[in-house]
């Protein structure tokens, strides 16, 4: 599970979910996230958080992969203020990515040759 307390960018990486939720955010700040992969372990691949007092946030996370292309499916497994009014966070996710997007595939070994 990522918990983000502040701002989360991340572009062209592969996130997999813990027993809740792959991301849980709980009065943060804005997540952009674009041309990933997102594996749902849990009940929600996107869990928000968000009191009125810390006003809106818009997560950003469009031309992602969530396994499905089918809309309703994505909005099933993101909670947010479509499922709570008084959860003041949205997440976009339309468009998505019509298949898996191409990520950078790093191993130790290519790591450790970096440094040679």
């Amino acid at each position: 599970m990522l918990r983000a307390e502040a701002t989360l960018v991340a572009v062209g990486s592969v996130f997999q979910g813990g027993s809740d939720s792959v991301f849980f955010f709980r009065n943060s700040g804005q997540a952009v996230v674009h041309d990933s992969h997102l594996f749902r372990n849990g009940t929600y691949t996107i869990n928000c958080s968000q009191p009125a007092e810390l006003g809106l946030v818009v997560h950003d996370f469009t031309q992602n992969y969530w396994g499905t292309t089918d809309p309703e499916t994505i909005a099933s497994w993101i909670n947010d203020q479509n499922d709570d009014p008084n959860n003041f966070s949205i997440v976009q996710y339309l468009p998505t990515a019509d298949g898996p997007v191409a990520v950078e595939n790093k191993s130790w070994g290519n790591v450790k040759a970096l440094f040679r």
